[in-house]
C-alpha cells in the first residue's frame, strides 16, 4: 500500500469518526454488517462489536411500536433494489432509557456487472427535529384554536353592537325629520356622530380580522375612477370647515377615466387618509393628487397621493404608523381621536390590491401618504356600460303586507316606523315559532326576517317556508336580517333560498333599496301553504 493511500485512509478514518451519523455497509440480505461507523456506540448506546456478531441486534432497539412497520420494510426492501431506499422515520429505545428519532436512508453499491452486492446507509438521529415539528405543530393548533376563539369572539361582539347600532342610527333618522328645536337637532347631531363612531370602529376591528385569517376579496368590477374620488372628496366636511383649511384636487391628464378595480376598497382607503390629514391639520390645505406612474397599455400604476400641512411625523414613527393601533403621536387618541386601525387597514388592503401604503412627512411640515395601487384598463370606454345605481328616494311601488320577524322589541318599532311611513302594512312577529303560525294563516307579500331568532331560527323557518312552496309552486320573497356581517355572508344567505339581505346596523336608504331590490323585481302576493 503505497503513502498516497495510506493518507487518503487514515483521512477518511478519521473524518467518519467525527461524522455524527451512523455510516454503515451490509450485505443485500440484510444479514452481515460489513460496517459500522463508530457514531452508532454514541446514537444506539451500544457496541459496534455487538452488531457485527449480531447483525440484527440493533433491531432489538427499536420502539415497539414503530419496529413492526422497520421490518416489514426491511423484507419488502432486501430484494436487490437498484432505487435508493428511504425508510420511515421511527424511534429506538436506548439502554439508559432515553428515546431518539431515527432517519434512515440506504442505496445500492454495484459491480462491474450492474449486480447488487452491497448496501450503503446512513442513520440520522432527528430527535431535535421531531421536537421542534412537535412544537411547532402544538403551537401552530393553539393558533387555529386561538384564531377560532377570536373569530367567535369578534362575531359575538359584532351581532351585540349591531343589534343596538340599528336602534340607534335608526331612531336618530326618524328624529331629523320630527319639528326639533335647535338645541335638540344639535343632539341628534352628536347620537348620529357617534354612532357613525362606532361603527366604524366595528368595522375597522372586523376589517383587520378578515386580512388576518385571509378572508378578505379583492372584487374587480368596472368603475369610473374620476367620479369615485370627485364624489368621494367633494362631500363637506364640517372638520374642513371648522378649521377652515382650503383643498385642492388633482387629476393628471393621462389617469384613466374607466378602470376594473375595487372601487370599495380605495374608496375606504382614500376615507381613511383624508380623514387623518384632516385630524392632524389645524391650518393651511389638504391636497389629493392622481397620478401614472407606469403605464403598459392594459395596465397602469396609480399613484392617489394625500397631502396636508399638518403636523407631521418624526422618522422613527413613520415606521410603526402602519402597526395596529399605533398612534403618531402619543396624545393622539386624547387630543385628536381615533384607534390607530385605519392605516393598518389601508395597508392591508393595499397589499391585497397588489400595491402599496407609503408615507413622507416631516415634523411640522405635513405628510404626503401615496397609495399605490396597480389596475386594469377598460377597453370600452364608454360610460353607459357601467351601472350606476340610484340612491332610493321614495317607494313607488304598491303598499305591501309584509311580515317583520324580529326579536328586538326596539329594533322591530323603528323597522315597523319607516315600513309604515312607506305606506305598507306591518304585522310583528317575536320568534321563529310566532312566525311559523302567522305565515300559515295569513297572506304576505314579503317577509323581514332577522337570522337569530328564539326558539326556531330565521334559517330554519325560511327552509319550511320552501318546502311548503314545493308544492304550491308558489315564491314569497325572504329578505334576511342579521347583525353578523362577514366576508361571504350575504353569497351564503342567498344560496340558501332567501332573496335579499340586510346587515344591521343600516339605514332607511338601506331598507328602502333593498325593497326595491327584491320585490318590484317581480310579482308579490303569494300565500304560504
Amino acid at each position: 500500500m503505497n503513502k498516497d493511500h495510506q493518507d487518503n485512509k487514515s483521512i477518511i478514518e478519521q473524518l467518519i469518526a467525527h461524522v455524527k451519523d451512523v455510516l454503515f455497509v451490509i450485505s443485500p440480505d440484510w444479514q452481515i454488517v460489513h460496517y459500522i461507523s463508530p457514531a452508532y456506540e454514541t446514537l444506539w448506546g451500544k457496541g459496534c462489536e455487538n452488531l457485527l456478531k449480531n447483525p440484527l441486534s440493533w433491531v432489538e432497539s427499536i420502539h415497539s411500536e414503530d419496529k413492526d412497520m422497520v421490518m416489514q420494510y426491511i423484507r419488502e426492501k432486501s430484494t436487490g433494489d437498484t432505487e435508493e431506499v428511504i425508510f420511515p422515520d421511527y424511534r429506538i429505545i436506548r439502554p439508559d432509557g432515553s428515546i431518539r428519532w431515527i432517519s434512515a436512508r440506504c442505496f445500492p453499491i454495484t459491480n462491474d456487472k450492474g449486480e447488487v452486492y452491497r448496501i450503503a446507509g446512513i442513520a440520522t438521529d432527528i430527535t431535535e427535529r421531531k421536537s421542534n415539528e412537535k412544537a411547532l405543530l402544538a403551537a401552530t393548533r393553539a393558533a387555529e384554536v386561538a384564531n377560532k376563539t377570536k373569530s367567535l369572539f369578534l362575531a359575538k361582539v359584532s351581532h351585540e353592537i349591531r343589534t343596538p347600532m340599528t336602534s340607534i342610527i335608526g331612531f336618530s333618522e326618524l328624529l331629523e325629520d320630527a319639528d326639533l328645536t335647535s338645541a335638540q337637532r344639535r343632539y341628534v347631531e352628536v347620537i348620529q356622530s357617534s354612532a357613525d363612531n362606532l361603527s366604524s370602529l366595528l368595522e375597522d376591528i372586523l376589517d383587520l380580522s378578515k386580512v388576518d385569517a385571509g378572508e378578505l376579496v379583492i372584487k374587480q368590477k368596472k368603475f369610473n375612477l374620476h367620479k369615485c374620488i370627485t364624489e368621494l372628496v367633494s362631500a363637506p366636511k364640517k372638520e374642513m370647515a371648522e378649521k377652515d383649511l382650503s383643498f385642492n384636487l388633482s387629476i393628471d391628464y393621462n389617469v384613466p377615466e374607466f378602470l376594473i378595480g375595487d372601487s370599495l376598497r380605495i374608496r375606504q382607503v382614500l376615507l381613511n387618509l383624508l380623514d387623518n390629514a384632516i385630524k392632524f391639520t389645524e391650518k393651511g390645505e389638504i391636497v389629493v393628487a392622481l397620478s401614472v406612474t407606469e403605464d403598459t397599455g392594459n395596465w397602469v400604476m396609480l399613484d392617489i397621493a394625500v397631502k396636508d400641512s399638518g403636523v407631521g411625523i418624526s422618522k422613527n414613527m413613520q415606521k410603526r404608523i402602519f402597526e395596529p393601533f399605533a398612534q403618531a403621536h402619543g396624545d393622539s387618541t386624547h387630543n385628536y381621536g381615533g384607534t390607530g386601525l385605519g392605516l393598518a387597514i389601508s395597508r392591508s388592503l393595499a397589499d391585497l390590491m397588489g400595491g402599496s401604503l407609503r408615507v413622507e412627512s416631516k415634523k411640522t411640515v405635513g405628510s404626503t401618504f401615496h397609495l399605490i395601487v396597480p389596475m386594469q384598463r377598460l377597453n370600452d370606454n364608454k360610460s353607459e356600460t357601467l351601472v350606476v345605481e340610484k340612491e332610493p328616494s321614495i317607494w313607488y311601488g304598491p303598499a305591501l303586507n309584509i311580515l317583520l320577524a324580529e326579536d328586538n322589541p326596539i329594533n322591530s318599532v323603528f323597522i315597523e316606523t319607516v315600513l309604515r311611513n312607506m305606506g305598507h302594512i306591518v304585522t310583528f312577529a317575536e320568534n321563529g315559532r310566532v312566525a311559523l303560525d302567522i305565515l300559515k294563516k295569513d297572506n304576505f307579500d314579503l317577509v323581514l326576517m332577522d337570522i337569530q331568532m328564539p326558539l326556531i331560527s330565521g334559517v330554519d323557518v325560511l327552509s319550511v317556508i320552501r318546502k311548503g312552496e314545493e308544492l304550491s309552486g308558489k315564491h314569497l320573497k325572504v329578505i334576511a336580517l342579521t347583525a353578523y356581517s362577514f366576508i361571504g355572508d350575504q353569497e351564503k344567505y342567498l344560496e340558501m333560498g332567501f332573496d335579499g339581505y340586510l346587515s344591521k346596523p343600516f339605514k332607511q336608504k338601506d331598507l328602502m333599496g333593498e325593497l326595491k331590490r327584491v320585490v318590484l323585481d317581480g310579482g308579490f302576493g303569494h300565500k304560504f301553504l
